[in-house]
């Protein structure tokens, strides 16, 4: 599984730079966003070469969300974040492009196909799990910024089933190479 996550990671990055290289030097533009999403599903995916499912909506963080940046941003060292308002984004497609091994899928028409109901029907655990994971759905919120422009968080889900998913918030810094990810684990849930 990690020589796939791999694979998926190289292409998703290969394509998403070019989406990002154009313009983004301008403050809070699609290219920032994209630059970050890019980075995110490049270290979630790791190796992967399966398609990953990725609803092509992300809608704004709720309050909670920002409740928990601002949480996030102090513990990390982050004085006094202030949050700009993030917008939803209807289709990600316009900011990402296509994708190698990217389908990005409606999340009303999608349907998980849980590996507990596999393992039920007497599949093995470990090809019901690969299912589940491979039919799975990966959710991004809107990317939202501090006021600095200098810090962004997203929270995202991947769910696979009932007892088969993981999320939560992510932390990115701008550097002089570009946004990266934070080490810093802001927080998480897995099921």
């Amino acid at each position: 599984m990690k020589r796939s996550q791999a694979w998926l990671g190289a292409a998703l990055w290969l394509v998403c730079a070019g989406v990002f290289a154009a313009d983004s030097g301008k403050a809070g533009s699609t290219s920032d966003a994209a630059h970050i999403y890019a980075v995110f599903l490049h270290t979630w995916a790791g190796d992967s070469h399966h398609p990953l499912n990725v609803s092509k909506t992300a809608g704004p963080p709720t309050a909670g969300d920002i409740q928990q940046y601002s949480d996030c941003a102090k513990a990390s060292g982050i004085k006094h974040a202030q949050w700009s308002t993030s917008a939803p984004v209807a289709d990600l497609r316009n900011s990402l492009g296509e994708l190698a091994n990217v389908r990005f899928v409606d999340p009303k028409t999608w349907h998980p196909r849980d590996p507990g109901d596999f393992i039920a029907k007497g599949k093995p655990v470990d090809s019901s799990v690969d299912e589940g994971i491979a039919n799975g759905l990966m959710t991004l919120s809107a990317i939202t910024f501090n006021a600095r422009h200098d810090t962004a968080m997203l929270t995202y889900s991947f769910r696979c089933g009932a007892l088969c998913g993981n999320g939560g918030v992510v932390m990115f810094n701008k550097t002089s190479k570009g946004w990266t990810q934070n080490s810093f684990r802001c927080s998480g849930w897995m099921s």
